[in-house]
């Protein structure tokens, strides 16, 4: 059963899904959440218009209810409360009468064709698919194993044995997942079995933090996978090692006594990940008394302990780069919200170099020049990091239309510069269309081969362009750029703390903080 979302980024993420749209919980999560006036309204409306979603923000009455396009977000107003509520058609209406009643007019409403999206989406979406195929490739291949270990040791209990090392194994990666603060709707179904914040509780008390900095869940996945090596081994023909195997399962029986005296005695809370654990100790106990005939073997024992040691090597290594991802990540969090503060953004924009950038005849204007909002690219021709700007800001351009419109500035500093540069700008000079400028400047910056772009092209080689290769590089000398590209925003520098990402996020609050930058600008000839 679907849990009924709380939080509004978790009610932004499910009504985009019911609206069909593919986007990733975790960037969800991250963009409305760490939006400067989230929970506000203006979080989820910002949110969807960065992704160039369509829909209608109204007022209305109840008398225009069987007009909207559903699936809509009505905003719910109680008092000293207020949410959004997703509505899945014009009979729930009716069918709740709370939401009906407490409905403030305010409802976002998706248009027919309704489509969302962003590149940072598609490469969480991306990344997400890569962890999905990997962890399925991870699972049939351990399937796979365990069901030849059946076909060459058909013995049920033993058979019995090796499916609970494999539970064991999944039950701590589940353990290890929720230590380290990853979100998994599998992990938290599991652990609101019995109480809402057990598993938490019992793991991040002093117990469960463990000693020396092995935790009771690092013992549990080193056993388990360490346990299911040696079945594994032993069922292809090395029946010598199962002595040692059942020994170690039924040492665990007193792990279960300590585990259940922890959780009833001392934390006295209850961790439904660990009882599943005790439940498989338990399992495993019984099969080895009722298996083991041969007396201790220590080579057995000996071996289960070195198989164990190896993986430890490798274990808390990567353990401990998970542990600084996951730090990262929170720190990332928390730098983005400081980032996604357009207030803050243009008080320190308002501190950075300022430049005399006229607007000039024949410019490199993409998009409409009478954008609010114009970014200054200066950059060279043969420059990688410049293309791959150059793409991104065809995407922002894309994205935000009649918004945002980008100026381009060309550094001359060679022969070969010069030679590219003038090709450049006696094509400029042809007044072409906005689209067809765009798309001569996207196929140079796709190859930087001059001879390539040249024969695609053909610039006129007859016109004059001379000035406008002093008025480039002028412009750069003049403001001082030694780094390409660099990057202005309405004539001032963008802040160093600042990617173009980062710019693209906050574009939908700059149209209203920011000074209108289409004012009258002399173009100097």
């Amino acid at each position: 059963m679907k849990s009924k979302p709380t939080q509004l980024w978790e009610v932004c993420y499910q009504w985009l899904r019911d609206c069909g749209v593919n986007i990733n919980k975790s960037y969800c999560k991250e963009e409305v959440s760490t939006h400067p006036d989230y929970p506000a309204l203006t979080s989820v409306i910002d949110f969807l218009e960065s992704g160039c979603m369509a829909y209608h923000a109204v007022k209305a009455d109840n008398s225009y209810i069987n007009e909207f396009n559903y699936p809509v977000l009505a905003h719910i107003q109680l008092p000293g409360q207020e949410y959004l509520h997703i509505v899945p058609d014009a009979k729930y209406w009716d069918e709740q009468k709370e939401i009906t009643q407490n409905w403030s007019g305010v409802v976002i409403i998706p248009t027919e064709e309704t489509s969302w999206s962003t590149t940072t989406n598609t490469a969480y979406l991306h990344s997400q698919r890569r962890k999905t195929i990997l962890a399925t490739l991870l699972c049939s291949i351990s399937l796979m194993v365990f069901a030849i270990t059946i076909y060459l040791t058909p013995n049920f209990l033993l058979n019995a044995f090796g499916l609970l090392s494999l539970a064991g194994i999944s039950i701590s990666v589940l353990l290890q997942a929720n230590e380290l603060g990853f979100q998994s709707q599998i992990v938290k179904q599991v652990c609101s079995a019995f109480s809402e914040s057990g598993c938490e509780r019992v793991i991040k008390s002093s117990y469960g933090r463990g000693v020396w900095g092995v935790t009771p869940a690092d013992t549990s996945l080193l056993y388990f996978i360490t346990q299911f090596i040696i079945y594994v081994v032993s069922c292809l023909g090395s029946s010598l090692l199962l002595t040692g195997l059942f020994t170690f399962a039924i040492a665990a029986t007193a792990v279960m006594i300590w585990s259940l005296y922890i959780q009833a005695v001392k934390v006295k809370s209850w961790c439904t990940l660990c009882l599943v654990v005790v439940v498989i100790l338990g399992g495993q106990s019984i099969i080895a008394l009722l298996l083991r005939e041969e007396s201790v073997s220590f080579v057995s024992l000996g071996t289960f302990m070195l198989a164990a040691a190896v993986l430890a090597l490798f274990f808390f290594p990567v353990k401990e780069l998970l542990k600084t991802n996951v730090a990262n990540d929170i720190k990332l969090v928390e730098l983005r919200r400081f980032k996604s503060d357009g207030t803050l953004f243009i008080s320190k924009w308002q501190q950075e170099q300022e430049v005399d950038d006229p607007k000039w005849q024949h410019d490199l204007i993409l998009g409409s020049k009478h954008a609010p909002l114009c970014i200054t690219a200066a950059c060279n021709l043969y420059c990688n990091p410049c293309a791959k700007t150059h793409l991104a800001l065809d995407n922002l351009i894309e994205r935000y239309g009649d918004h945002v419109c980008v100026k381009i500035r060309i550094l001359v500093s060679s022969r070969d510069f010069t030679e590219a540069t003038r090709a450049v700008l006696q094509k400029v000079a042809e007044d072409l269309p906005q689209d067809t400028l765009q798309a001569v400047m996207t196929s140079w910056f796709e190859k930087m081969d001059l001879k390539y772009w040249t024969q695609l092209w053909q610039p006129d080689s007859t016109l004059d362009v001379q000035e406008r290769l002093e008025q480039h590089q002028f412009w750069m000398t003049r403001n001082k750029i030694v780094t390409t590209p660099t990057l202005f925003l309405n004539d001032r520098k963008i802040p160093g703390q600042y990617a173009l990402e980062d710019v693209e996020r906050l574009i939908p609050q700059l149209l209203e903080l920011m000074p209108l930058a289409s004012r009258d600008i002399p173009v100097h000839q």
